[in-house]
């Protein structure tokens, strides 16, 4: 193979190295987020580690590589080394993760040594396989260049771009194909696999070099001339102000677009991808002219400058970015096909404020590696300039997140980035002038300055679309139409803004542009879906459990959780863990609902991730209540895992209760069985019910069975009080929202292919931001609870304590509506007071009471069945069987004339059901399909489904299994028409035939 091939073959390979690379970034992120408890926190870690590990690789490369004869040979090593230690990585870290979380962790006194600890193990993880990464770029750029020593300018910016280029298809490739099919440890197990390969091909191309290639480059006596030394130090600053600036950029791109595209992981990988792609495509462009260049001090002087204010015109770009992505939203469907879509416009957003000014930043290194070469300073410059470029890089890193975006905000931090740009490009721009004698500067100065100061002044990033989450509702004008902004905050982890909306719908607060939390805090506001999630997350557990004093909540949001816990005298303490300092300071606009979360002596707010603040702080607590905001945002899917559920229950008292709030809206039945899939695993028994109908609240406990609500909460009157604000008035406003328990829903929930959640194998994050997407929402566990035939009351006997036809009318509870349009219908027909004369519109039940009155022959059979199947849709599942029986005997007619036998057992088959007698059901049930009384599905579907409950109810699940096999062929076209309630009694039955 000739040199000119060797070279291509090893160009490609870089790219191959490039693409590994990222993917240990991408994994090591989703490890880390794990270990740190953030995603904001882990991605700027990996970023500092990463950049910190490559940089003092690049160091150190320089100070030796004049010592190796061969450094592709070297290359090989050090990308096998690479390789076995991404092999062994998981297992590492799984070991390391348990040690901490069980033994280190509750042996540390304070939250800032588990700090520092975990930092320290994050880099203890990462640190030696990214010093390894920082050698290879130094190693292959000179062993590239001892092969064809000719433009060596041109042979670094192509390897500049094959391993950018690589790197930014290795971000997608991981985080949209890799960890989606094979989990964290597949993932990483194939990078280090790849880089075995890597070491192997260029171990093979590289061992027959001869003489060749392995002499380093000689170095004039000018390099150890002061003025040589001199131009290096300028140089090696450059490089590291460049870096600095452009992670400054970086940082502050990924928080501004999060608010455009979402905070879903794919969303950050996208970024990413984009600002990769920008760096690589800037290196391309550099390779084609850099050896043309009769300056290249004056280019690199321009290039530093277009590059500071470029990124100055990302911020008025930035609000028009809200309307292009609302332009994709009302282009595309909401479905799987263009989910693709989606992501493709995505990253175009990302590369449309990204790229102009990365593809300066990409041409920088090259340039600045290229004046150092033709000045002399040896091959060791590469390695210099990486490692300076990669440790400013670090510096950008840490000033954006712990000062660039708290205390300047977004703005602030794009404008220290580009002033860094700005004054480097100019001081280059100087030195050049004095050398050359004359100079365009005071004007390019002045230019400069001019816009510097004119964005700076003028030009705002508008909250109102920066609050807008456009990416979920595709309008980027609604808040800045129809709403206020109260406050926007910049923090570490998040943006958070306040948001007071017109016409009475109250105060939002939201993060990224994501509503967290809504409130109406103006009296004779009518309360929102939130409130009712956010007080029975709390009335819930109090209710069931019997004596509870200390409590932990996880997610602070409004806060109103916390202040309903904190009305119940029993409670002595609670504990409430927020991530984020500034959603705490939001949240202080709800005080007319949440005082008590900041006034009451027993509450306490810490600042931590939840993980962590439970195994540090090593409390346990009766309640533990987990209210994080949805799945889909980068980092929280790590708690509805099975590892998060087992650090859980370590820290609940016996006889204790974990509640889980859990997002029905943007989700699907597979991503909540994943996670039902995790809970039951790490708890003996858990409870489903339904705060609204697109949220769900699970409690579960760790040691037993759990007992339904019990009615002494109502004798509280200050949670009596609060409960009645959501329409929660008595005992049976909570019964009528239990959905399920363990017994009934896991046999069906474990039939779902669907893998447990877990921190290694994210099922939940991989797949929520697609059903965010496409505005998915599981209704499967609701319907249980408005199927027409009791499903619940019967399989579940203990419910037969409550009246569900007591509830009250819910408008955010379909399950209250239809116990609310039978009740009527009770009333109407037993003439009770209180009858609702609109029921009289129903012609079928009109005619049912007109019948029993009369006994009137001119009254058709058929019209009569059919009004008495339409009952037993739109009552028996809904009323108590004392009025069930009621009912029987207001409508059983006393006529003369016999009933006939159809007539006589719809009769029986209601009074079957009043009577709570199941061996009835299935007798009567069985004869009236048999007789196809049935005119349509919905009537033979009711018959169908009042057979298979008797018949589970009565233990004959052999009976229930021909049935289905039967009857489901001849209703159902696909397996998927059939509704999930019968899908739940199929299973439960199957397990219990197999036991």
């Amino acid at each position: 193979m000739n040199l000119q091939k060797k070279i291509v073959v090893y160009y490609f390979i870089f790219a191959l190295s490039g693409f590994s690379g990222l993917i240990y970034e991408s994994v090591w992120s989703h490890y880390l987020k794990l270990f740190l408890g953030h995603a904001a926190y882990a991605q700027a870690l990996v970023l500092v580690i990463f950049m910190g590990g490559m940089a003092l690789g690049a160091w150190l490369t320089s100070k030796i590589i004049h010592q190796f004869k061969n450094l592709l040979m070297a290359y090989a090593v050090i990308e096998g080394i690479i390789g076995l230690m991404g092999l062994g990585f998981h297992n590492v870290y799984v070991h390391i993760a348990e040690l901490s979380y069980n033994k280190i962790f509750p042996a540390l006194d304070s939250p800032a040594l588990v700090h520092t600890y975990k930092w320290l193990i994050a880099a203890i993880l990462i640190l030696p396989q990214s010093l390894l990464l920082g050698t290879t770029f130094p190693l292959m750029s000179n062993g590239v260049i001892r092969l064809l020593p000719d433009a060596p300018g041109r042979r670094i910016a192509m390897l500049y771009f094959c391993n950018s280029i690589g790197a930014a298809i290795g971000i997608l490739v991981a985080g949209f194909y890799l960890i989606s099919k094979t989990g964290l440890p597949g993932t990483i197990l194939a990078a280090g696999l790849l880089n075995i390969l890597i070491a192997l091909a260029v171990y093979f191309i590289a061992r027959p070099v001869g003489t060749a290639g392995t002499a380093p480059l000689p170095a004039t006596a000018k390099a150890t001339a002061f003025l040589a030394k001199r131009l290096a130090l300028v140089f090696l600053f450059a490089a590291f102000i460049t870096g600095a600036a452009s992670f400054i950029y970086e940082i502050a791109w990924i928080r501004m677009l999060s608010m455009v595209l979402g905070s879903s992981t794919h969303a950050f990988e996208l970024m990413l991808s984009a600002f990769i792609t920008g760096l690589a495509l800037g290196g391309l462009y550099i390779r084609k002219h850099i050896e043309r260049y009769e300056n290249p001090l004056r280019v690199a002087a321009i290039v530093q400058i277009a590059m500071g204010l470029l990124a100055l015109a990302t911020v008025p770009l930035y609000n028009y970015s809200f309307e292009v992505m609302a332009f994709f939203m009302s282009a595309l469907g909401r479905n799987e096909d263009a989910y693709i879509l989606f992501n493709l416009s995505s990253h175009l957003i990302a590369l449309a404020v990204m790229l102009p000014a990365t593809f300066c930043a990409g041409m920088t290194l090259p340039l600045f590696t290229f004046i150092l070469l033709k000045k002399d300073c040896g091959e060791q410059s590469i390695g210099y300039v990486y490692a300076a470029n990669t440790i400013g890089a670090i510096i950008g890193v840490l000033f954006t997140l712990f000062i660039g975006m708290p205390v300047l905000g977004l703005k602030g931090a794009i404008m220290s980035g580009a002033f860094l740009d700005i004054a480097l490009g100019l001081a280059l721009y100087l030195i050049y002038a004095r050398a050359m004698g004359h100079s365009y500067l005071r004007p390019v100065a002045a230019a400069s300055i001019l816009i510097f100061v004119g964005i700076g002044g003028f030009v705002q990033i508008d909250p109102a679309k920066m609050a807008s989450g456009v990416y979920r509702t595709g309008d980027a004008g609604a808040i800045e139409r129809d709403a206020e902004i109260l406050a926007h905050m910049d923090g570490q982890t998040a943006s958070i803004s306040v948001i007071k909306w017109d016409a009475g719908a109250g105060i939002t607060i939201s993060t990224n542009g994501k509503p967290d939390a809504a409130i109406a805090v103006d009296e004779g506001e009518e309360p929102t879906e939130d409130e009712s999630t956010m007080i029975l997350s709390s009335a819930l557990p109090l209710a069931i459990h019997h004596k509870p004093e200390r409590i932990a909540n996880i997610g602070f949001g409004s806060g109103m959780s916390t202040h309903t816990l904190l009305l119940s005298e029993q409670v002595k303490q609670v504990d409430s863990i927020e991530i984020e300092t500034k959603m705490i300071e939001g949240a202080k606009f709800f005080q007319a609902k949440n005082h008590k979360a900041y006034s009451d002596p027993r509450s306490r707010i810490y600042i931590e991730d939840a993980k962590t603040f439970l195994s540090t702080h090593n409390k346990h607590y009766d309640i533990i209540i987990s209210e994080p905001s949805n799945p889909w945002v980068s980092g929280i899917a790590s708690l509805f895992t099975i590892e998060f559920y087992n650090e859980v229950k370590q820290h609940i008292n016996a006889g204790g209760l974990f509640v889980q709030w859990l997002h029905a809206y943007e989700s699907n039945i597979h991503l909540i069985a994943s996670i039902l899939k995790a809970i039951s695993a790490s708890f003996a028994d858990y409870q489903i019910y339904a705060a609204n109908d697109v949220d769900l609240l699970i409690i579960a406990s760790p040691d037993g069975r759990i007992n339904l609500p019990g009615g002494e909460l109502f004798n509280n009157a200050a949670l009596a009080a609060q409960l009645k604000t959501i329409g929660v008035n008595n005992i049976h406003d909570l019964a009528i929202r239990f959905l399920g328990n363990k017994s009934l829903l896991d046999p069906h929930l474990h039939s779902n292919a669907v893998s447990v959640n877990s921190d290694f194998f994210p099922v939940v994050d991989q797949q929520a931001a697609r059903a965010r997407f496409i505005s998915s929402i599981s209704r499967e566990l609701q319907a249980v609870s408005y199927f027409p035939v009791p499903i619940l009351q019967i399989l579940i006997p203990e419910l037969g304590d409550y009246k569900l036809d007591d509830a009250t009318q819910s408008d955010v509870l379909w399950a209250s509506n239809f116990a609310d349009d039978a009740q009527r219908i009770y009333y109407f027909l037993t003439n009770k007071q209180g009858a609702d004369a609109t029921v009289s519109d129903l012609l079928s039940i009109n005619l049912l009471k007109q019948f029993a009155a009369q006994c009137s022959a001119d009254i058709n059979e058929r019209m009569w069945v059919d009004a008495m199947l339409e009952l037993h849709i739109k009552t028996v599942a809904f009323l108590h069987p004392e009025r069930l029986q009621e009912i029987s005997a207001a409508i059983a007619p006393e006529c003369e004339a016999p009933l006939s036998d159809t007539q006589s057992k719809l009769l029986g088959l209601y009074s079957a059901f009043g009577e709570n007698n199941p061996a009835a059901l299935v007798k009567y049930s069985r004869y009236l399909l048999d007789k196809n009384i049935a005119q349509d599905r919905t009537q033979r579907e009711f018959l169908f489904s009042t057979l298979l409950l008797g018949l589970i109810a009565t233990h004959d699940y052999q009976d229930a299994m021909l049935l289905w096999d039967d009857l489901t062929g001849k209703l159902y076209q696909y397996a998927e028409d059939i509704p999930f309630p019968l899908q739940v009694m199929r299973s439960f039955a199957l397990e219990k035939m197999n036991e």
